[in-house]
């Protein structure tokens, strides 16, 4: 696990070495829980756009919208149901 950096320099050299950077106490509480629930609601936005997508690909043969939706973060599973990594947090 990366150790966290605590200036502009050290996060550049840990991005150029690991490929991602950790920081300490960069923002609040408030500003973190701002953060999340803006990045919350995008990612449900997402979401109800792929389950109307996948309504509506089931509904219409001809729709060129796959059946199967699979992202990233967003896995379409049987039923109509979906794996979605999002909202996993973990600080140490």
């Amino acid at each position: 696990m990366p150790q966290p950096v605590a200036s502009a320099e050290e996060a550049a050299a840990a991005y150029a070495r690991d490929g991602l950077f950790w920081m300490r106490d960069v923002l609040s509480n408030s500003e973190l829980q701002d953060l999340r629930a803006a990045a919350a609601t995008h990612f449900y936005e997402v979401l109800r756009m792929l389950m109307v997508k996948q309504v509506l690909s089931a509904d219409d043969e001809e729709c060129d919208v796959p059946t199967s939706i699979r992202y990233a973060e967003v896995v379409g599973r049987d039923g109509g149901r979906f794996d979605c990594r999002h909202g996993v947090y973990s600080v140490r």
